[in-house]
């Protein structure tokens, strides 16, 4: 799973704000998690009990990101503080290869930016 993590963090640093293509980066995004969501819960592999809690981390990374991208500058302040804080937790936890207890803040960031 850190492996797809690190290959999910590559794949949400694609969006920018230049980019127009934002249906074609949700459909690329949509077809890796069918792939992750596949893998997850696959019986015949045995899972980590960081796997699932850490896929709903990543997921959040692409949704501040997602916001980050095309929130206009009152709002956009709030979601770049919630989009590195989800990276940068998602991206140590890939690195370090522990999914400690809660999700480094990223839930209380998005939690914030969505009530701007």
């Amino acid at each position: 799973m850190r492996d797809m993590g690190i290959l999910y963090l590559e794949a949400v640093e694609k969006l920018d704000s230049d980019c127009h293509c934002l249906s074609t980066w949700e459909a690329n995004m949509s077809s890796l998690e069918d792939r992750v969501d596949i893998a997850l819960n696959d019986k015949a592999q045995r899972r980590s009990a960081g796997d699932s809690p850490y896929w709903d981390l990543l997921k959040n990374v692409k949704y501040a990101r997602k916001f980050y991208v095309i929130s206009e500058p009152p709002q956009r302040k709030a979601w770049t503080h919630a989009y590195i804080t989800c990276h940068a937790y998602a991206h140590t936890v890939a690195i370090e290869g522990d999914y400690f207890n809660g999700d480094g803040g990223c839930g209380d960031a998005i939690e914030a930016a969505t009530h701007q």
